[in-house]
């Protein structure tokens, strides 16, 4: 007959219950930080403050959608320190593929309609980016903020559709 002996754990049981703790904390850290890719909290009077839950949609015309800023405007996200990868901007779909957006001077056309007017300077007083030409958009969006100050397209121009990090609607 076989003895089992109940006095103390052996080095297997430890480490078995070790590995069951580490496999249970790193969910937790996967559920953790996969909670930012499903609810974000928007504070910028650019967009309606609140609370954005992300949906499962294609990208079209006024989806609300995020873009790392430190993708779309290096040099301000790193001047204003917006370098974190969790550092978003949340932006309005203005123009799709195959629409035309041109940037002269302070005017911002879509499809050869007046949409926007550029500032030079921002709220701070410090010189902001600026683009220009006409651009006819090929796998690309063109994103705006819904105040007349939003630091958005108008600045830093059409964006590639695959820095689109996903589909918003508050909440």
């Amino acid at each position: 007959m076989q003895r089992i002996s109940l006095v103390a754990p052996t080095r297997a049981v430890a480490l078995g219950g070790l590995l069951t703790f580490a496999l249970c904390l790193g969910i937790g850290f996967v559920a953790v930080s996969t909670l930012s890719d499903v609810v974000i909290y928007n504070a910028s009077p650019s967009m309606p403050q609140g609370i954005y839950v992300r949906m499962h949609s294609p990208i079209v015309r006024h989806s609300i959608v995020t873009v790392r800023a430190r993708d779309v405007a290096l040099n301000y996200a790193t001047a204003r320190r917006f370098t974190d990868a969790n550092d978003r901007f949340l932006k309005r779909v203005a123009a799709l593929d195959g629409d035309v957006v041109c940037a002269l001077g302070p005017l911002v056309t879509i499809n050869h309609e007046l949409t926007l007017r550029r500032r030079t300077l921002d709220n701070a007083g410090r010189a902001l980016p600026t683009w220009s030409g006409c651009r006819r958009l090929d796998d690309q969006v063109f994103l705006i903020g819904d105040t007349a100050d939003s630091f958005d397209g108008r600045y830093w121009g059409p964006v590639a559709s695959d820095l689109i990090e996903g589909v918003w609607r508050r909440r």
